[in-house]
C-alpha cells in the first residue's frame, strides 16, 4: 500500500486517466482506467471523479456494483438515486444556527487575513510553497498513542496531530475542521425514501471546533487532559450537526467563514467507505487531488489539510498537505 501512494504521487503516473487531453476544458465528470496484472487475477483500477456526482460513499457503491457484475453476483443493497426528494427534505428543514460550529466575522478580517498571509510570505524572502507529508500507521503505532477512553482511532488522530502542528510549527489557530456526513439526517427528514443510502455528494465541510491551549512544558497527565478535552470537542461538533444546520450553513456568505480556516488544521476522512470492500487490497489518491487542496486551500489560507485514508488491512494512511 505505500509503493502504491508513492506511485500515485509521481509527476508521471499513468494509472489515472482524466480526460483531459482529449476533451480540454470539457472534462469528463467520470474516467475510469483498468490495468490489468499480467498472470494474475488482480487489477488496479484509476478513478477520476467530479463531487458533484457523488462523494467516497457513491464512490463505494459504484465500486461494488461494477465488482457484482464482474462477478455476476447480486446484492440486497438497494441505492437511492432520488436527488429531487433530498432536495425537498433539505428545503423543508428550517435552518437552524449554531455559532459555535461556524462563527461569522466582519469581512474586514477576511480580506485582512489575506493581506497578513501575503506580508508573512514577502518577509520570509523566498516564495514559499506547500509540501505534504505521508505516514502510514498499522494498528500497533495507533494502540501507542495516548488514546482517551472510548475515543475512536480518527478522533485520536485528529487531536494528536492538532497538538503536534501547536507545538512544532507555532500554530496558534485554536480550531479544526472537520467533514460529515448527513445521510443520516436527511434520512430523518425524508422517512421512507431511502435517503440513507443516496448516491449523491452529501458531505459538509462546514463544521470546526475549537482546541484547548497547548502549554510549552507540560506534564503527561495534562496531555492525557488535553487529549481528552480535544476528543470531547471534536465528538460535540460532530453529534451537532443537523441537517438544520446545513442548510443555515449553506445560506451563509462564503467570505465571512473563511477566517475559520486561515491557519487552521483541516480534516478529510473518508471513514471506512472503501477500506469496508473485501475486494479491494488498497488504495491511494492522487497527486492531482493533493495538488488542488494545497493551491486552493494551503498556501493562500496558511492552513494545514489532512486527509486520512483507512486501508483494508487496518493501518490508517495519513496525508498531511501544509506551508513551509
Amino acid at each position: 500500500q505505500q509503493a502504491l501512494q508513492l506511485a500515485c504521487q509521481d509527476d508521471q503516473c499513468g494509472f489515472f486517466d482524466t480526460g483531459i487531453a482529449e476533451h480540454g476544458d470539457e472534462e469528463p465528470l467520470l474516467r475510469l482506467k483498468l490495468i490489468h496484472e499480467e498472470g494474475t487475477a488482480k487489477g488496479l483500477l484509476g478513478v477520476s471523479f467530479h463531487h458533484v456526482l457523488f462523494d467516497i460513499f457513491g464512490l463505494a457503491a459504484l465500486l461494488r456494483q461494477l465488482h457484482q457484475e464482474l462477478e455476476k453476483s447480486s446484492s440486497a443493497d438497494e441505492l437511492c438515486h432520488d436527488r429531487l426528494a433530498a432536495q425537498e427534505a433539505f428545503e423543508n428543514t428550517a435552518p437552524q444556527e449554531v455559532p459555535e460550529l461556524w462563527p461569522l466575522y466582519p469581512r474586514a478580517l477576511e480580506r485582512w487575513c489575506f493581506l497578513a498571509r501575503r506580508l508573512r510570505s514577502g518577509l520570509r524572502g523566498r516564495p514559499d510553497g506547500c509540501a505534504t507529508l505521508s505516514v502510514t500507521l498499522m494498528d500497533g503505532a495507533l494502540s501507542r498513542l495516548p488514546r482517551p477512553e472510548g475515543a475512536s482511532s480518527l478522533e485520536t488522530l485528529v487531536a494528536y496531530l492538532a497538538q503536534l502542528l501547536q507545538r512544532s510549527t507555532g500554530r496558534t489557530r485554536p480550531r479544526v475542521l472537520v467533514t460529515k456526513d448527513y445521510r443520516a439526517a436527511l434520512d430523518a427528514a425524508g422517512v421512507g425514501q431511502g435517503l440513507s443510502r443516496l448516491v449523491a455528494n452529501c458531505v459538509t465541510h462546514g463544521v470546526s471546533f475549537p482546541l484547548p491551549a497547548v502549554e510549552e512544558h507540560a506534564e503527561a497527565d495534562h496531555m492525557d487532559d488535553w487529549m481528552m478535552q480535544a476528543v470531547t470537542s471534536m465528538r460535540k461538533a460532530s453529534d451537532g450537526v443537523s441537517l438544520g444546520y446545513v442548510r443555515w450553513h449553506s445560506e451563509q456568505d462564503h467570505q465571512r467563514g473563511l477566517p475559520n480556516i486561515f491557519a487552521s488544521l483541516c480534516v478529510n476522512s473518508w471513514g471506512q467507505a472503501l477500506s469496508a470492500l473485501d475486494f479491494v487490497e488498497a488504495y491511494a489518491v492522487g497527486m492531482r487531488s493533493i495538488d488542488e487542496r494545497a493551491s486552493k486551500m494551503c498556501f493562500p489560507l496558511d492552513a494545514a489539510y489532512m486527509q486520512v485514508l483507512p486501508q483494508p488491512n487496518g493501518a490508517q494512511r495519513i496525508l498531511l498537505t501544509l506551508p513551509v
